[in-house]
């Protein structure tokens, strides 16, 4: 990765940060009242919203509308409370997770295709 991809990625994620502490947002709350709340406030209690289900009337139609739990935020959820399992160095000499198994499986592709072949010269 170049130094200026990496310069653009720091920009990006600062600015993001920012916007995230930016109170600008209307949590309407039963209990306490509306009140306005940061971006990443709002955004952590709709993945939360989104991850349990819920339900809403739609507009148009005055009809109830049900949501089911969605699988990605709880997966979302469980990874921010648990701690995502990293992909890094496992070897001490550069070769990370995804490149070992990505080898191993050309290997096991390589060796399954020789061996049909084989079969077929049999």
């Amino acid at each position: 990765m170049s130094k200026e991809t990496i310069k653009i990625k720091r920009l990006l994620t600062d600015l993001i940060k920012q916007i995230a502490q930016e109170k600008t947002e209307l949590i309407k709350d039963e209990n306490e009242g509306d009140r306005i709340a940061t971006k990443a406030e709002a955004l952590a209690r709709l993945i939360w919203k989104k991850a349990l289900g819920y339900q809403e009337v739609d507009p148009k139609t005055q009809m109830l509308e049900v949501f089911k739990p969605d699988k990605d935020m709880i997966a979302l959820i469980y990874d921010r409370m648990e701690g995502k399992a990293g992909i890094g160095d496992i070897s001490g000499q550069g070769d990370n997770i995804p490149r070992k198994i990505s080898d191993l499986n050309k290997q096991k592709l390589n060796k399954l295709a020789t061996d049909v072949r084989s079969d077929d010269n049999s």
